[in-house]
């Protein structure tokens, strides 16, 4: 006998999906003001990353784990551009998170 399409195994699938990808959106979401693992996009992005959190007002804290990432403190509406991923950063993934300089 074929296997007939079943909805209710579609519909648990899919709110199951929903759910996982809801909680990873409010893991990974960059808190509005705080520390912030800022990951470049491009090598340009990569060579600029630095000096454009300086000019927006942010702090580099400390290297990233990735390459070319960095641990900031800042605003992120000023430090979020087109180039750069901003997550939120947590001890799990960026390690002992410094401090800020007031």
């Amino acid at each position: 006998m074929i296997d007939a399409f079943r909805p209710s195994r579609f519909l648990l699938a899919s709110q199951l999906a929903l759910v996982l990808g809801g909680v990873g959106w409010l893991t990974l979401r960059p808190p509005v003001e705080g520390a912030m693992l800022m990951i470049p996009l491009s090598d340009a992005a990569r060579t600029r990353l630095p000096q454009r959190v300086i000019d927006r007002g942010g702090q580099l804290l400390k290297m990233g784990v990735l390459p070319g990432s960095f641990v900031v403190h800042g605003r992120r509406d000023a430090l979020a551009q087109p180039d750069m991923l901003l997550i939120a950063a947590d001890r799990a993934a960026c390690g002992e998170i410094p401090e800020r300089d007031q």
